[in-house]
């Protein structure tokens, strides 16, 4: 039976105490089934995948301790702010996601930070309704404890200049007391119970695409993961 992939020339690390680096391995119908040195290259031959790693790591498939996977992977749907250094930036993210994936439902965003922009200010409603108007967003910051939305959000929250600040929470404000719509703490909440919980068939499609693209940076497992279906799938 052909051996269907071989890597050669590279720093492999096996996980066996009895022989922790190879430069070789070979494998047939997805298992490994030989490792060692410049031997395993008279494995060579028609239908063999060779791969020469000049010299570049292998690992074993990793393995994750603790992701609450659900949560990841609905991120993956989102905007990712993370590493926008500018608001202009942010809001140029924003506008490509809205336009890539038009709709009528919430945009979802994630990862912005003031602290990584230049004035450290707290962009507003207005701002974002600039790039996504015609439906509700709301985009978390980096730490969670912020959350920034547009216009429609705060129409279809009833949030105006006399919402009062929850318990545990505050809601930015001008200084005429209307809401500029950055939500800190348990306030984010005003608005985000707004937000339809995903479907059952939406959660396991974006679960789906997060294996995918997890398997492409070598995650092959979870061992704790947090999975929170809609209560009429429960029943």
């Amino acid at each position: 039976m052909p051996h269907t992939l071989l890597l050669t020339n590279g720093r492999i690390h096996t996980m066996n105490p009895e022989q922790l680096l190879a430069s070789a391995v070979a494998m047939r119908d997805g298992r490994i089934h030989a490792v060692g040195g410049d031997e395993l290259l008279a494995l060579r031959g028609d239908g063999v995948e060779w791969i020469d790693l000049g010299g570049r790591g292998v690992t074993p498939g990793l393995v994750d301790a603790h992701v609450h996977f659900q949560w990841f992977a609905m991120g993956l749907q989102a905007v990712d702010l993370d590493g926008a250094t500018t608001r202009e930036t942010a809001l140029d993210r924003i506008r490509v996601f809205a336009e890539a994936h038009p709709g009528h439902g919430w945009l979802r965003g994630r990862g912005w930070t003031v602290a990584a922009w230049p004035n450290h200010a707290f962009p507003t409603a207005a701002e974002l309704d600039n790039v996504v108007a015609d439906r509700p967003a709301l985009l978390s910051d980096k730490s969670g404890h912020a959350a920034w939305a547009n216009s429609v959000a705060l129409r279809l929250s009833g949030i105006d200049a006399t919402t009062p600040d929850p318990p545990g929470g505050r809601i930015d404000r001008a200084t005429d007391g209307a809401p500029t719509g950055v939500f800190f703490e348990d306030a984010i909440d005003l608005v985000a119970r707004h937000v339809p919980r995903p479907t059952t068939d939406e959660l396991m499609a974006a679960m789906r695409a997060a294996q995918t693209y997890c398997w492409s940076v070598g995650l092959t497992a979870v061992s704790y993961t947090h999975l929170t279906l809609p209560t009429s799938d429960l029943v």
